[in-house]
């Protein structure tokens, strides 16, 4: 397999015209542990090391100077590990996660060592480097023409002085004012999306698989959704449309088409206790999709919730549901609106202000809306629309390194 990255050592005599190869920018060395007969672990390295000369002699002095390098950076690591980091790490919940130092050299090891004068980092790759380039044009090409827009428009508005016509003056206002109330539309739609991703980052967490030292490991992660996931999921904020419904035998048989039965009586969703699997937590695979992952998520996030609300009739278990407490959508009545209207509902309540508003003792309704000043809320939306920038970026290099194998 060719190597994507490589170290070029220079300014260093022993090691001059030295170059690393490596794909792992924190495993340069390629080091792994292996265990010998005895059962004792060891580290064993296996660089791609380019000496630049052909002298045998010379180059097993280059491998001894190394050597010693390699030692001294370890030592310094773990140093910096046991002194500021090991059990110390406040970003950590989990305190085991971080109890043993990582002996593995990456690229940031190196430079910190040896300095950013004596090091070269080069891609080696020339479709990697393509891509790089490729996606560089792209978000210069856009950068471009946001500014271009923005000049032309400041140019217009420069000319319009006081003798400017006032029949231009009002339709300019307009323009204005329309593009104004598109981007706050914008804006508050990123932040519903904002809202809900959050919700989902804190409420949301599965099982994730890690390889430490050649074994399988679970860790507990956050899920963070994507904007096509946060699209998709079109939370129901029209409480008008279920207070007119009056026919409750007819939406007794829609539930019944959907495997799930309604008490007229009592206004009651009645679920089926079989209905819901007995699932361990989910834990990543490359076969299981985002959706999947957090549809299977939010009906375990589902059960919780209404584990208490256990009823049984005829000798049937069934898991009950309010239908007047929640804003369940009666024109598409399946498990997962259930819930989600469920899992949702303090964010759904908390959101309507925004979506449809509420309504006054006058007979208006009135929506909130964000400010435009109000920086501290405008820094929370563009630090999420950085995070949804950054899951993209990385879907995109998974996708181009499934292409490149």
């Amino acid at each position: 397999m060719e190597e994507n990255y490589k170290i070029c050592f220079k300014n260093i005599e022993k090691l001059w015209n030295v170059s690393i190869y490596f794909n792992d920018v924190k495993n340069i060395l390629n080091c792994k542990i292996k265990e010998d007969s005895f059962g004792k672990e060891n580290l064993v390295f296996n660089p791609k090391i380019i000496y630049g000369t052909n002298d045998f002699e010379k180059q097993n002095e280059i491998n001894e100077f190394f050597l010693e390098k390699i030692s001294k950076i370890q030592k310094r690591k773990k140093i910096i590990f046991e002194m500021t980091i090991k059990d110390r790490d406040c970003f950590l919940k989990n305190k085991k996660d971080n109890r043993n130092v990582d002996y593995k050299l990456g690229v940031l090891d190196f430079f910190n060592y040896f300095g950013y004068e004596n090091l070269n980092l080069e891609v080696v790759d020339e479709k990697l480097d393509e891509y790089y380039l490729e996606i560089s044009e792209k978000i210069f090409e856009k950068l471009f023409l946001i500014y271009k827009k923005r000049y032309e428009e400041f140019e217009y508005f420069e000319e319009i002085d006081e003798e400017t016509d006032k029949e231009i003056r009002e339709n300019f206002e307009k323009k204005e004012n329309f593009k104004n109330k598109i981007k706050k539309n914008k804006i508050i739609e990123i932040y519903i999306f904002m809202k809900i991703f959050n919700f989902i980052k804190e409420n949301f967490e599965y099982e994730k698989i890690y390889f430490e030292n050649g074994k399988k490991v679970l860790k507990r992660e956050k899920f963070l959704a994507e904007i096509s996931i946060l699209k998709n999921l079109k939370l129901n904020f029209d409480f008008e449309k279920n207070k007119k419904e009056k026919n409750f035998y007819e939406l007794a048989k829609r539930f019944y088409k959907a495997r799930i039965f309604f008490d007229v009586r009592k206004k009651l969703i009645l679920i089926p206790e079989n209905l819901f699997k007995n699932q361990k937590d989910i834990f990543y695979e490359k076969n299981f999709s985002q959706e999947k992952i957090f549809k299977e998520l939010l009906f375990q996030n589902f059960e919780k919730i209404i584990k208490k609300n256990l009823i049984i009739e005829n000798g049937i278990k069934f898991y009950f549901v309010n239908f007047e407490f929640y804003n369940i959508n009666t024109k598409k009545i399946n498990f997962f609106e259930i819930a989600k209207s469920v899992v949702f509902k303090n964010l759904i309540d908390e959101l309507k202000e925004f979506v449809v508003g509420v309504s006054c003792e006058d007979g208006t309704v009135k929506k909130k809306s964000v400010k435009f000043n109000d920086f501290e809320l405008i820094k929370k939306i563009t630090d999420f629309q950085k995070a949804q920038i950054e899951i993209e970026f990385e879907k995109i290099l998974e996708k181009k390194k499934k292409i490149f194998k």
